[in-house]
């Protein structure tokens, strides 16, 4: 889809490094990396294990709010339809920059998996591969049914599970 920017995994780590240290060179040794976009939970995981073989002045903390925040927040839409730019992700938009967001331009089939790879899931087997295989357009649910209001229900909920977060990060010793 027009839009989509992907950025190699290399670059990412780097990057992340680099402003983890800088961080660290200026006196913040808990560094708290709060990742609101579920589709890359992997390169994170591994981002947050490098430092086992580098050793660091500094720990990196990564809040992962997304993976249960839809599921805690009350939601005209049935949970099955939620995914990447589906109803839940274009609800947090319609609350902050509804000009960005066109409903007119959702169609009605695009968020369905094509089931191109699913004998490997049935399997138990992800290949890297998988969400484009699925998901040509990188879209996936049913965005229609978003609204403002959901977005702010769930803006409300993600800010109290940071709080809650850095609070155990701040009493971590």
């Amino acid at each position: 889809r027009a839009g989509t920017i992907s950025i190699d995994p290399d670059l990412m780590i780097k990057l992340r490094d680099n402003v983890c240290r800088e961080a660290a060179r200026n006196g913040l040794k808990k560094v708290v990396l709060v990742n609101s976009h579920r589709g890359n939970h992997g390169l994170l995981a591994l981002f947050n294990i490098l430092p086992l073989y580098a050793p660091r002045d500094y720990v990196i903390y990564i809040v992962n709010p997304t993976r249960v925040l839809f599921d805690r927040v009350d939601v005209p839409w049935e949970r099955a339809t939620e995914g990447h730019a589906g109803p839940g992700e274009t609800s947090l938009i319609l609350k902050v920059r509804p000009d960005l967001v066109h409903m007119d331009t959702v169609l009605d089939d695009e968020g369905k998996a094509l089931g191109r790879l699913k004998t490997l899931p049935e399997a138990g087997v992800r290949t890297g591969i998988w969400w484009y295989a699925d998901y040509p357009a990188h879209y996936q649910g049913e965005a229609r049914t978003a609204t403002a209001d959901a977005g702010d229900r769930i803006f409300d909920a993600f800010a109290e599970m940071v709080a809650k977060a850095v609070r155990a990060i701040k009493a971590d010793t």
